[in-house]
Order: structure tokens, then C-alpha cells, then sequence
């Protein structure tokens, strides 16, 4: 999950320098994939082993939904104030901030 963070945070750099149609058409279809391979991860390691997976999948689609609120919210707000570059550079500093956490929480854990 971690590595796939990483490449989905590499393809939204690409949009950054990416300038022409075909150019956009494959980062647009390396996001679906990336975006497709976290969700089925996410939804993996949320529930496994878990006696309650009706209840945790609850929140897991809770979470997801309040996500995609904030982040049209506050993308709108960074799009409107600074552009499209500073949008996809945000976005790809935060999943690489993302991916650092739960490289650091999984190295916690196996110590």
C-alpha cells in the first residue's frame, strides 16, 4: 500500500509537467489504477480479522465520504487561490506524508 502511495503521488507530479493529451490520458488512466489499488487496500486492512466487519466497514465508508467532502472543499479553495500546479503538488506531498506515516507506524509495530 505504501509503494502504490508512492506511484499515485508520482502520476499527480506528472499532471504538473504533463502537456499534451496523450500525455494526460495515461496519467489519467495510472490515477484510476493507483486510486482503485488504495481503495481495495484500504478496504482489505480495514476489515480483516475482525469479527465486526459491518460495523468497521461503517466507518470506513464514513471516513471515505467525509474525505471526499474535505478534499473537494479545500482542493477548491488551494485551486482557486493558486492554481492547478499547486493543487497536484499539494496532493502529492501529502500522500508521500501519508505514506512516511504508515511507513513509521508499521515500523513501530514491528518493533
Amino acid at each position: 500500500m505504501i509503494v502504490g502511495m508512492c506511484l499515485f503521488s508520482a502520476v499527480l507530479l506528472g499532471f504538473v509537467w504533463a502537456r499534451s493529451i496523450p500525455a494526460i490520458a495515461v496519467l489519467l488512466v495510472l490515477m484510476a489504477v493507483f486510486a482503485a489499488q488504495s481503495y481495495s487496500s484500504s478496504l482489505f486492512h480495514g476489515v480483516s480479522g475482525s469479527i465486526r466487519r459491518a460495523s468497521r466497514m461503517a466507518i470506513h465508508e464514513s471516513l471515505l465520504s467525509a474525505g471526499l467532502f474535505v478534499g473537494s472543499c479545500l482542493g477548491g479553495q488551494i485551486y482557486e487561490s493558486s492554481g492547478m500546479v499547486a493543487l497536484y503538488s499539494f496532493c502529492a506531498v501529502a500522500l508521500l506524508a501519508c505514506a512516511v506515516a504508515q511507513a513509521g507506524l508499521l515500523i513501530a509495530k514491528r518493533a
